[in-house]
């Protein structure tokens, strides 16, 4: 049976299109055009190898990370196929339909629970937000001379980030207690309708019927794979800004890879963050020393390198498909 979009949903996602495209106009705007004409000049194509492995290795570890956390016996290609669909409609639509087809897929395909799914899904983003949550801390306080405006917005994004942190772990040694409490709360507010959060609960409650020391040898695995994830994600930043020939400190590389990071999961981007990634990449480097003219048009360029990169990746499923036929 088709569910059909709600016409509050339909609101929301035509909101968030306007969003994108006054955004994307914003930086288009501030693009010289005949540095946009040029960039190709300008551009180090040896880089292009290390940008494109790094992206393919990205995949590939967040394949490894929620096949470690399953635990379950899915084959590796599959699992690779479930990512790729996933990050591709997150890239190409909106992470609300990549996390959508994660679920989906588990569990029509491989038959795997909602609950057990969710619950890796959590796990690996709590893990995420502790990597990103560490390097913010770092990398802020190595460049707070020179981040004077966002003294208040760090200040706070650590916070926000450390609060669900210090929950998870609350979650860890509460158990049943804290999120029947939890689940009182929502059913109240009636937040519990939200999908995304009813199955982020659901998740939670697989969480603490798990034995505490399974809990603990995960929750030490997803934080250990997501510190990898990080880094890997962050050698791929500094890989896009030297094919762009893009010149800027190790450091300030950190602090704006871990801003962007957060801007990418917030629920309001569509189509991989079109347009609030531009404009906030156009201003947290201009920050920390980049020439906004040139680096707008930088900023054009990896916007349509990432989404043909996400499309030939997307060429995964159906050569997959192609071989298990055969395999048949």
């Amino acid at each position: 049976m088709t569910q059909k979009t709600s016409p509050r949903s339909k609101l929301w996602t035509f909101i968030k299109a306007i969003l994108a495209l006054a955004l994307i106009g914003y930086t288009l705007s501030r693009t010289d055009l005949n540095e946009l004409l040029t960039l190709r000049n300008h551009m180090a194509w040896n880089w292009l190898w290390a940008y494109a492995i790094l992206y393919f290795s990205l995949t590939l570890l967040k394949t490894y990370q929620y096949k470690k956390l399953l635990n379950l016996p899915i084959p590796y290609a599959r699992m690779v196929g479930i990512v790729v669909m996933q990050n591709g409609l997150s890239n190409l639509v909106a992470n609300s339909a990549g996390i959508a087809s994660y679920l989906l897929m588990l569990r029509g395909e491989e038959g795997v629970k909602t609950s057990r799914a969710a619950l890796v899904f959590i796990i690996t983003k709590i893990g995420d937000l502790f990597a990103i949550w560490v390097a913010l801390l770092i990398s802020s306080l190595l460049l707070w001379d020179q981040i004077l405006v966002l003294h208040n917005t760090v200040i706070v994004l650590l916070a926000v980030i450390g609060a669900p942190l210090f929950g998870f772990l609350l979650v860890i040694f509460l158990r049943e207690r804290l999120t029947t409490f939890l689940r009182n709360i929502l059913e109240k507010t009636k937040l519990i309708r939200v999908a995304i959060i009813a199955q982020a609960m659901d998740g939670l409650e697989a969480l603490v019927h798990e034995k505490r020391d399974a809990i603990f040898k995960t929750t030490v695995t997803a934080f250990s794979l997501s510190t990898i994830y990080f880094l890997v994600t962050l050698a791929w930043y500094v890989a896009q800004l030297r094919l762009f020939s893009v010149a800027i400190g190790f450091m300030s590389i950190i602090f704006v890879t871990t801003i962007l990071q957060l801007i990418s999961i917030i629920p309001i981007t569509i189509l991989g963050g079109l347009g609030l990634i531009e404009t906030s990449s156009l201003y947290l480097y201009t920050l920390v020393g980049v020439e906004p003219v040139s680096f707008a048009a930088v900023l054009i360029g990896l916007r349509a390198l990432f989404y043909i990169i996400n499309l030939i990746i997307l060429l995964y499923m159906p050569i997959n498909s192609f071989f298990e036929s055969r395999r048949a």
